[in-house]
């Protein structure tokens, strides 16, 4: 299971990415969007770039 590894570094680039991105950042944590619950561990790190963070407030 990834949820148990020591370090999860997942990245989203590209303006492709961006509804996705808020989704998982701000929606609820749900099966539709897997990457949600790894809002819940704090060993995961998200890397964005400008565009795919550009939904965000």
């Amino acid at each position: 299971m990834i949820c148990t590894a020591k370090k999860i570094i997942f990245l989203a680039p590209n303006t492709r990415k961006y509804k996705i991105v808020k989704e998982i950042l701000q929606g609820a944590i749900t099966t539709n969007y897997p990457a949600s619950i790894l809002r819940k561990q704090p060993q995961a790190t998200l890397f964005l770039d400008v565009n795919s963070a550009s939904l965000l407030t």
